[in-house]
């Protein structure tokens, strides 16, 4: 190291001081400097040109490793939804065995489906004719690099017909096929890496199931001539005959591709619902992938038969995945089928806020101290995990006290909160007698048992399958992804209770109606966002008031008051990111005015979220007094006490912990503590709104930083929103008289989150989970022990259920 220390410092020397017949020696050596660059570059390039040939390989296989790489970046490896997919396998023996089944057909389409491309260019490369010019067949070139021929070199099991082959030539279709096995076992792998389930179970036998097949699919790939040729030995067949019977064998293998890709369509296209339910999300991901995979080759192979190349590169050279890109991105301004469904003829049946509240008030009479305690349900968004925590903790409380389903004024729900929120509604509406209930969970088993279907399987059905060919399609003829998630919770509904309307009953028919009889129902208001201009849109019972809902937009008004399913309402909040699509608002113009449309639904949580903007809206317009008659608000003049009560899910809204390690939360929520929270989160704050550290961010930020910036703006949105709504619950409680609250009428709040222990794993967003996560969400409601986490919540259950 000195020595080349001090070879720089003389070299440096020698550039810089003067010299006899060199009186500037820097421009010299800043030539030859120039000159040593570019014959580096002239090497470079010369051996990029020696082995270019791999690009041509990559390049005949170009949608087969595409489909690779997006099956393990975008839905297995990196994220906690492919662990949940792979997990629950282990508890569905079909599941398993189709996830199995799929994973050896991708492998196989893998492998036979870059075979062929290959042979038929070596075909025509063996024929007579006038070579091409400047470039080889990959094989010759192959057979030149003598020392990587043998490094790479091997054989089939009948060694004597295949000896003479380079390796790569014949095990790159293998090796492609043994790729979709790779990322298949790592996913399985995955979750038992993170401890999250024990390779001694179950689990453990998928994986080994998955191990085996890619053996076995590797020794057939390795040894099917060999095995032809015995048979064909005992049959009586010349030897040679054996090439025949293998070709015969590839062409029925592209019939059997067509047919089940076929099926798989018409099914997806038609039972999305039965199709995803069946099979589950994993082993229609892997059947997809295995369809994408045979359609691209085929295309492949219908340009190499149209092209006279002789090799690989320039014979498939034709921008196949460019193209689909293009045709997808010029077809999309016409061919929108993500339209949001509705009731054909259906009105929905508004009333004014204040009727709804009258109504209310007459169901709900003063209590001991002489006030009526009404609750404001704000429930987060976070896919299935906000599903099935918003929906346990409110049948929990209903289950555990007579008087509080009853008390429940109104719910603002986001995304999978909103979910929840309807399958709670429409339990209610059910009437279900739940006196004679053992261990008070009548409302919540029932629940449970809905929420823990597969609903990614209806949808990932329709991606790989209806939705994806329709974006090659000039007209939108075929049904969207979203339908068949909707459509699931109705199939998942009436399972339940063997028929009945349930989620896919209207809108409308899920509130009571001011005047009507039974038991009374929370008013749902539903949260979307508006696409193209960023505002908050909300399905609402009642029309919005424009002086205390700023801005928001009514979506029934927009409609001119066209009812839809309370599935559909819900799941226009619920556009998980790219799992859904936007969802297209209807126009009554002209055909020709197509682009003076009303835009596209987006999901809520792109605005708020927690719901908390909206409730606290709600809040201010019952809360603001009359402009004739008393004068008084609705909160004075039947004296109200509101109870807010915030859901949420996302673990990192946790407490902090005392000198015990006990979970402790007091009176206000808390952000992780701050030794927990790696750099790379966004900046953390309490909810007192101090912030404790301001995290960063470094890598690319000139491009990264503004999508970056809006993603986290929108956290910040969300957070900030439930800090107004708890400083308006603190002003009011300091001066109740400025709210036009009784004194004995104080606004209570309560927080229900889902606090995680050492060791347990955050369930994931998405559609499905496993059962060890649907376990730990039901777990921090049910528990009364305080244990699992539960000790914050089963106090705030408590109290709350104790101010009825």
């Amino acid at each position: 190291m000195q020595q080349l220390i001090k070879n720089l410092l003389s070299r440096l020397k020698q550039c810089l001081l003067p010299a006899p017949g060199n009186a500037f020696p820097f421009w010299a050596c800043i030539n030859a400097l120039i000159h040593a660059f570019g014959a580096w570059l002239a090497k470079l390039s010369e051996a990029w040109q020696k082995y270019d040939f791999f690009f041509d390989l990559i390049r005949c296989s170009r949608v087969t490793l595409f489909i690779l790489v997006f099956a393990a970046v975008f839905l297995f490896l990196p994220n906690s939804q492919g662990a949940e997919l792979t997990i629950r396998l282990s508890t569905s023996l079909g599941h398993a065995l189709v996830f199995l089944l799929g994973v050896f057909l991708w492998a196989f389409q893998a492998w036979i489906g870059t075979r062929k491309v290959m042979e038929m260019v070596e075909k025509r490369a063996e024929e007579p004719g006038e070579q091409q010019s400047g470039r080889h067949h990959l094989r010759e070139v192959l057979q030149e690099k003598t020392w990587l021929a043998r490094l790479v070199k091997g054989k089939d099991c009948c060694a004597k017909a295949m000896e003479s082959e380079p390796g790569w030539v014949e095990h790159w279709p293998r090796i492609l096929g043994m790729l979709a096995f790779l990322v298949s076992l790592l996913a399985l792998w995955m979750p038992v890496k993170q401890g999250r389930i024990s390779f001694f179970s179950p689990h453990g036998l998928v994986i080994a199931a998955d191990f085996g097949l890619a053996i076995l699919f590797y020794a057939l790939a390795m040894c099917r001539r060999q095995w032809i040729q015995t048979v064909c030995a005992k049959k009586g067949i010349p030897v040679e005959a054996h090439w025949a019977h293998l070709d015969k064998l590839h062409k029925s293998s592209g019939v059997f591709t067509i047919a089940y890709v076929l099926v798989l369509l018409i099914l997806a296209t038609f039972a999305p619902v039965w199709l995803g339910f069946t099979f589950g999300a994993a082993g229609m991901a892997v059947l997809g992938f295995s369809s994408l995979t045979a359609t691209g080759n085929f295309i492949i192979r219908s340009i190499v038969t149209r092209s006279g190349e002789r090799d690989y590169g320039t014979a498939t050279h034709f921008p196949v995945l460019s193209i689909l890109f293009l045709t997808a991105a010029v077809f999309s301004v016409f061919n929108d089928n993500h339209g949001i469904r509705l009731l054909s003829g259906t009105k929905a049946e508004r009333f004014p806020l204040e009727a709804f509240a009258e109504q209310w008030t007459q169901r709900n009479p003063p209590g001991a101290a002489a006030v009526r305690p009404m609750i404001f349900v704000a429930a987060a968004g976070g896919g299935i995990r906000a599903s099935q925590w918003t929906t346990a903790v409110l049948t929990h409380l209903a289950d555990n006290h007579p008087k509080f389903a009853e008390s429940v004024f109104a719910i603002s729900g986001v995304s999978g909160g909103s979910v929840g929120a309807a399958f709670y509604s429409a339990l209610l509406k059910q009437n279900i007698d739940c006196a004679q209930a053992a261990g008070k969970d009548c409302l919540q088993s029932r629940a449970r048992d809905m929420l823990s279907h597969d609903f990614l399987g209806p949808t990932v059905s329709a991606l790989l399958f209806n939705d994806l060919l329709q974006r090659f399609l000039p007209v939108g003829i075929l049904p969207d992804r979203q339908k068949a998630l909707e459509q699931g919770w109705e199939r998942a509904w009436s399972k339940a209770f063997d028929g009945g309307a349930g989620m896919a009953e209207a809108y409308s028919d899920t509130w009571s109606k001011p005047g009507g009889a039974g038991k009374w129902r929370p008013l749902l208001l539903l949260n979307d966002t508006h696409l193209e201009t960023g505002r908050k849109v909300i399905t609402s019972p009642f029309p919005l008031d424009p002086s205390t809902f700023a801005d928001d937009v009514d979506l029934i008004q927009l409609l001119g008051e066209r009812d839809m399913p309370l599935s559909a309402a819900a799941g226009n909040s619920a556009r998980f990111t790219y799992v859904s699509p936007p969802g297209t608002l209807p126009y009554d113009g002209d055909w020709f005015d197509m682009r003076e449309d009303n835009g596209h639904l987006l999901d809520g949580g792109y605005f708020d979220n927690n719901g908390a903007i909206t409730l606290q809206a709600l809040l201010q317009t019952l809360d603001t007094p009359a402009k004739d008659g008393d004068g008084k608000s609705f909160f004075e003049r039947y004296a109200i006490k509101p109870i807010v009560v915030l859901i949420t899910n996302d673990s990192n809204l946790v407490c902090g912990k005392d000198a015990d390690g006990l979970v402790e939360c007091p009176n206000d929520l808390w952000i992780k503590p701050q030794g927990e929270v790696p750099d790379a989160l966004p900046a953390v704050t309490d909810f007192n709104g101090k912030f404790t550290r301001l995290t960063d961010h470094n890598g690319a930020n000139e491009t990264l930083g503004p999508i970056f910036g809006i993603l986290n703006a929108r956290e910040g949105h969300g957070i900030a929103g439930v800090k107004h709504l708890i400083a308006w619950v603190n002003a009011c409680r300091n001066w109740p008289e400025g709210c036009h609250l009784a004194e004995s009428a104080k606004p209570e709040f309560y927080h229900f989150r889902i606090d995680l222990n050492e060791g347990e794993n955050p369930p994931a967003l998405g559609w499905v989970l496993s059962k060890d996560s649907e376990e730990l969400i039901w777990n921090k409601i049910k528990a009364r022990d305080g244990k699992n986490g539960s000790q914050h919540n089963n106090e705030e259950a408590k109290q709350l259920l104790g101010s009825l």
